[in-house]
């Protein structure tokens, strides 16, 4: 491909090959694989194995939907991809300006550049610490929460309202 696209726009069930056979393919496709797909599908979850965060970006379109739902599911993803991108060249320490991008995809570039540190999230509601290591996810906590619980709470803060800071991690003592 000459032009890598900005986004894949393909049904799930399809009569060669099914949407899940064809993100597989992408992946394996340098210049592909972090493209987004749009699948259109009568289910409106997809497989855990699709949010994988080495690939690109996937959303899902219930049908029948209006063309309204169409565009706005085009641009929401495209938005997102953007955001993702930005977060991928921007310096991961301090402030973290989002701009488009979700938890998720945070999440995503965080994994995809093996950060190391604390994330401090605040929005209007609450805050939100989680510690990375390795490029894992290790804890999270709130004031009224920790672990999962807690890593769901700022999952589901809306990211237009989101603070975010990435701080190193602390100097391990010498023993």
């Amino acid at each position: 491909i000459v032009i890598t696209p900005d986004l894949f726009v393909c049904d799930v069930m399809m009569p060669e090959l099914n949407g899940w056979e064809f993100k597989r393919l992408l992946a394996q496709i340098p210049s592909l694989a972090t493209v987004p797909i749009l699948f259109l599908s009568t289910h409106n979850i997809l497989p855990a194995e699709l949010y994988d965060p080495t690939v690109g970006l996937v959303e899902v379109l219930k049908k029948p939907y209006a063309g309204e739902a169409l565009v706005a599911a085009v641009a929401s993803l495209l938005a997102r991809q953007a955001g993702r991108v930005r977060l991928m060249t921007q310096p991961l320490t301090g402030p973290l300006a989002l701009d488009g991008a979700s938890q998720i995809e945070l999440c995503h570039v965080l994994v995809l550049r093996a950060t190391d540190g604390v994330v401090r999230l605040s929005w209007p509601a609450g805050t939100a610490e989680w510690t990375w290591s390795r490029a894992r996810l290790i804890d999270a906590a709130t004031a009224d929460e920790s672990g999962e619980e807690a890593f769901y709470a700022a999952m589901t803060a809306p990211a237009s309202s989101l603070a975010v800071v990435v701080e190193p991690p602390p100097p391990v003592p010498p023993r």
